[in-house]
């Protein structure tokens, strides 16, 4: 599982192998039921989780600036449980299985603090 308290320089040496995306607010960045492929790191702004019960929006976690999310979902290669949609604009940075095979060959110490498998 990814270690919560990441340092930043973990987090820019680990930045290159990940793929960046913009999502503007309200945008979808994970819906429930898809196949977990990637975990996410925010690089800037802020996304909502959420899921619906009885035609009513729950919202159960704000995910910020510097925080990963999705990283249970990716390693136990599951599914998502929850809606996560941008609350803001926001800069978010992907890492698939691809991304994390190139960082644990070019790089295998700064996988090996990050992430436990």
């Amino acid at each position: 599982m990814l270690k919560r308290h990441t340092t930043s320089q973990i987090i820019e040496q680990g930045l290159p192998f990940s793929r960046f995306r913009y999502y503007q607010r309200d945008d979808e960045v994970v819906l429930k039921g898809e196949d977990a492929r990637c975990l996410y790191y925010v690089e800037r702004g802020s996304v909502e989780v959420s899921y619906m019960t009885n035609e009513t929006k729950i919202v159960v976690g704000l995910i910020g600036s510097g925080e990963f999310f999705g990283e249970i979902g990716f390693f136990d290669e599951g599914t998502r449980v929850r809606d996560i949609r941008a609350s803001e604009d926001s800069a978010i940075r992907l890492f698939d299985q691809d991304a994390m095979n190139q960082l644990k060959q070019e790089n295998p110490p700064l996988k090996n603090k990050g992430v436990k498998a």
